[in-house]
């Protein structure tokens, strides 16, 4: 799964496109254009399409824990910090529905 995302980060009203992928109950992987600060505590709105083809965001809480150049891009990993189906009810549906594939990559 690759998703859209925006990263926000406190005290700086630039907002900066992302693209997730290896998303888990954990964390998820992050490319980007430009370097992430470790260590900096951000907030990511996930892009996401639900069965009726209506887009929905959902942000989510998260620690920036590494970041290295990968060809012309950034390759980051990004801790989360907690799940909280009220609040990330979409994202929590995407990785139940998607947790048996797992097995077989």
């Amino acid at each position: 799964m690759m998703a859209q995302l925006e990263l926000e980060f406190e005290g700086d009203p630039a907002v900066l496109e992302a693209y997730a992928n290896n998303v888990s109950y954990g964390g998820m992987g992050l490319y980007c254009r430009k370097p992430l600060p470790v260590g900096q505590e951000v907030w990511a709105k996930i892009d996401f399409i639900n069965a009726r083809t209506q887009q929905q965001w959902e942000a989510i809480a998260g620690t920036i824990r590494w970041c290295r150049p990968a060809g012309f891009w950034f390759a980051a990993g990004l801790d989360v910090k907690r799940h909280d189906r009220d609040e990330h009810g979409v994202l929590i549906s995407f990785l139940e529905q998607t947790e048996h594939l797992r097995l077989y990559f």
